[in-house]
């Protein structure tokens, strides 16, 4: 057979040979057993992400109808209560300690439950001490105080009430610096001061206003005139109708100037009767009557309640009159001096010169001449 017949055919066995290998089926691997010792472990599937849970709606605040405002007779010092319907409670100040009863049993009266706000206005007993009762009765969700320090065991007694309240995880301690707090949708709390820094634990007084609708409220702690000069210098919003007044009537507070910012229709003085401290003064009384507001004080009308519908004002409260000047009583009929020999008529010009310690007075014409008194030639009183 020639050559390149055989090698054709031996070219095409080889063909066929290696296409038939190729077309022999091979048996499947089996996947190794998930429990054999050294198998890997399958790949777990890929998982969806979680959703994230969404933020828990904040409740809207209500819409107050009515606020009404107590200013709470605790003798010499401040307790003030406000009641927000529907909205907050909030109470600035506790009275001394001696009324801490006094206030929570007013408070529970009144259906207190909890307080959404406590204000220390600074740390004087008389503003502070009915606190500790207070925390201690009520579940309070947050405290603001002037952050101011003091060294007295009342103080101290405080502040461990505080921390017990802020250790059972319901409240909030806070200075004052820059608060807003929203009391309802439409009543809010600012604090205006105090600036820091200033010279007595009176002038670092908290100093909050309060509006709803056309109506507002100033309290004021024991704040003087320099914390007074301070917010007046700042230029600070005082308008209000309702002022409580400073320090319990003080002398040093409740300036002319600060008057004429606040413009108060009303003013209340929360203070003892027969303190030792001459609260509320001649001068502050002067002062307020002056400026055109009507006064009502706790030593006189015992607790004094505001009720405003956001529009007006109202209160049952008596407000304070000063009393009527009364007419020199009566000395005598004729009166002389110790410094000359003649009498007079009241009326004369000539009596109306004679300084009281030198006056010396006489019931008849008879007696002034008894004492060697005679008539004066220009009013010409009797002889007889």
């Amino acid at each position: 057979m020639p050559y390149r017949k055989v090698l054709g055919l031996l070219l095409i066995a080889w063909m066929l040979l290696l296409v038939g290998a190729c077309a022999t089926p091979q048996p499947p691997i089996p996947p190794p057993a998930a429990d054999a010792p050294g198998a890997p472990a399958p790949s777990p599937s890929p998982q969806p992400a979680p959703t994230p849970s969404p933020e828990p709606a904040v409740a809207p605040l209500p819409e107050a109808k009515t606020l009404a405002v107590h200013f709470i007779d605790v003798g010499q010092g401040d307790a003030i209560l406000l009641l927000v319907q529907p909205g907050a409670t909030v109470l600035i100040d506790g009275g001394p300690r001696a009324a801490g009863q006094t206030v929570v049993n007013y408070l529970t009266e009144r259906g207190v439950k909890e307080l959404d706000l406590v204000i220390a206005t600074h740390p004087h007993a008389d503003h502070i001490g009915g606190l500790i009762d207070v925390l201690e009765a009520f579940k309070v969700k947050r405290v603001i105080d002037s952050g101011q320090p003091h060294t007295t065991k009342t103080f101290d007694d405080y502040l461990t009430a505080v921390e017990r309240q802020v250790e059972a995880g319901h409240c909030v301690y806070e200075t004052p610096e820059g608060q807003i707090v929203q009391l309802a949708s439409n009543v809010t709390l600012k604090v205006l001061g105090p600036d820091r820094n200033l010279s007595s634990l009176n002038d670092n007084s908290v100093v909050a206003r309060v509006d709803f609708g056309k109506t507002s409220f100033l309290f004021t702690g024991d704040a003087e005139k320099e914390a007074e000069e301070r917010l007046l210098a700042r230029g600070v919003d005082l308008k209000a109708d309702v002022l409580k007044v400073g320090h319990h009537g003080s002398s040093t507070s409740t300036s002319a100037a600060f008057l004429a910012a606040v413009a108060p229709a009303y003013a209340v003085i929360c203070v003892g009767a027969g303190n030792s401290y001459g609260h509320p003064t001649e001068q502050t009384l002067s002062r307020l009557a002056a400026a055109g507001a009507r006064i009502y004080r706790t030593d006189v009308s015992g607790h004094v309640v505001f009720t405003s519908d956001g529009t007006t004002l109202t209160t049952a409260a008596a407000a304070w009159a000063a009393p009527a000047p009364q007419p020199p009583a009566s000395q005598g009929m004729f009166v002389g001096s110790k410094k000359s020999d003649k009498y007079h008529w009241p009326t004369c010009r000539h009596a109306k010169t004679i300084r009281p310690e030198n006056e010396i007075w006489f019931e008849s014409a008879e007696a002034a001449r008894k004492a060697g008194y005679t008539p004066c030639g220009v009013c010409r009183p009797p002889t007889k």
